[in-house]
């Protein structure tokens, strides 16, 4: 789609979610939806983006896998074809992905970076450590990249106040920053006072002024923007900027050369806390390649993997057998009483890559348990604990049986968590990335 295109199926989206959404714009909407497959694309995305869910993109199918490194390959969504089913599932959509009025999982973000960090106060986050919804990072100087769930990446340039607001949107209180987002990540918003930015994919860099202004610079791919208060929305292309202020935006002087400043940016570094690999003590993240046969049945072996952390309460990875619980095939994972469902479907004969992690512990006063498939969130859950230490996620143990219908291939464990970055590296590679 072109830049118009996509602003004006977001004016569409958002009259949907907003209710107002009048007759005509559902015919439009609707026949946008029957006629393009990126536009389908894009409403699952921006579904996921309004409910703060990550990852309701659906990507056309990535070339057959070569041996050694399995590919990943993702599925489109099923679709209706009729129009007047479409208008029906566009309302379905939008309920069964509401916003929970409690955010089950508190965790939406992570350190992954940082050059010359300086935080304000005593401490401050530190490469690998998961940020919470609401938490507050203050820059005193130096560079520090937070990833977000959604896969939307901030670069933070001190001094600069951001707060974490959900995996689809952050408070820009003051500084500098800028956002880069993947096709996943489509939509990723960044607010302050004088501006709601959203980015649309590419680069996209904003930087707040002693007025309470902020200037908006597109450096590639496109974003939204639109000042508080006012109807009116403009769409900044790549190369293109402005200047907000209470009174509207204005064009950016010497945009020719503050891009060319803004290229010679300084390179961040991704080195984090070590990670231990591990046969299962004190195990926080298991990872492995799964393919699952298109004819696997609910009666054949569905677990995955088991870890027998303790008997009674064991963590089970499984594929789903129960289409009331969510998608026949999709990941499911279970310990402590709790269960995620994801939302691909493993059982398609493909490789896939899943990665189930434990977050959380004393420093954060919380366990949460989160599942990924080919790299992306597909669940989260808390865990009831009275007693939250390291001792919770330990001596996990791989079942070790055969999978009946499927195939289990270069299974980790790590000792803690694994970054966005660190899991894409894994993914990309199957090897951890040097340096942590």
């Amino acid at each position: 789609m072109t830049d118009a295109e996509t602003l004006e199926l977001t004016e569409l989206c958002n009259a949907l979610a907003d209710d107002r959404l009048t007759e005509a714009q559902r015919v439009q909407l609707n026949e946008r939806l029957a006629a393009s497959e990126e536009a389908r694309v894009f409403y699952v995305r921006f579904a996921g983006m309004n409910a703060s869910l990550c990852d309701y993109s659906s990507e056309l199918q990535a070339d057959a896998p070569a041996p050694p490194k399995p590919k990943i390959i993702r599925h489109p969504m099923a679709w209706w074809a009729g129009i007047g089913a479409i208008a029906a599932s566009l309302v379905a959509a939008f309920v069964l992905h509401e916003k929970p009025a409690v955010d089950p999982a508190p965790s939406v973000a992570w350190l992954t970076g940082s050059k010359d960090a300086q935080w304000n106060g005593s401490g401050g986050p530190q490469p690998g450590d998961s940020l919470e919804r609401g938490q507050r990072l203050d820059l005193q100087s130096g560079l520090a990249e937070v990833t977000f769930d959604s896969g939307a990446r901030v670069v933070l340039e001190g001094p600069t106040s951001l707060e974490v607001e959900s995996a689809w949107a952050a408070s820009l209180k003051s500084g500098v920053l800028t956002t880069s987002t993947p096709s996943e990540a489509a939509g990723f918003r960044v607010a302050n006072t004088a501006v709601a930015v959203t980015n649309l994919g590419g680069d996209v860099r904003i930087e707040t002024d002693h007025t309470g202004g902020a200037e908006v610079v597109a450096l590639n791919g496109s974003a939204e923007t639109a000042a508080p208060g006012r109807a009116e929305k403009v769409l900044l292309k790549s190369k293109q900027a402005r200047h907000f202020t209470g009174g509207g935006a204005m064009p950016v002087a010497d945009l020719d050369k503050k891009l060319s400043r803004f290229a010679q940016r300084a390179g961040l570094e991704r080195k984090g806390r070590p990670v231990k690999l591990t046969q299962g003590s004190n195990a926080r993240t298991v990872a492995f390649w799964v393919r699952i046969a298109k004819d696997a049945t609910p009666g054949q072996q569905a677990e995955i993997a088991g870890f027998g952390r303790q008997k009674s309460n064991p963590l089970r990875v499984a594929w789903n057998t129960t289409p009331e619980h969510g998608l026949l095939g999709a990941l499911r994972t279970e310990l402590a009483g709790e269960s995620i469902v994801g939302r691909t479907s493993l059982r398609d004969g493909e490789w896939h890559h899943v990665a189930v992690m434990i977050v959380g512990g004393k420093k954060t006063g919380r366990l949460e348990l989160k599942q990924y498939v080919d790299g992306q969130l597909e669940g989260t859950k808390m865990l009831a604990r009275k007693k939250v230490d390291g001792g919770d996620a330990r001596e996990f143990v791989h079942a070790g049986d055969p999978m009946v219908g499927g195939e289990l291939d270069k299974l980790i464990f790590a000792d803690r968590p694994l970054t966005p970055f660190e899991l894409r590296t894994l993914i990309d590679t199957n090897a951890l990335p040097g340096g942590v």
